[in-house]
């Protein structure tokens, strides 16, 4: 059950983090600073969404 709550909230946190980053591209370029910044921290809640599954499926 709490992986279930964690699950969603890091999926919600990614949607939230691509909206974000889909209006900063629009409103500024790919490259800018704050594009690259919600870039990386999509890329950080991914990979800890990952590491929670994959460490529930293993443990």
């Amino acid at each position: 059950m709490v992986y279930a709550v964690a699950k969603n909230r890091m999926e919600d946190d990614l949607e939230e983090l691509r909206t974000r980053m889909m209006e900063a591209a629009k409103e500024h370029g790919m490259e800018h600073p704050l594009v690259l910044f919600y870039s990386r921290e999509i890329d950080r809640v991914h990979t800890a969404l990952l590491a929670e599954q994959y460490g529930t499926m293993c443990g």
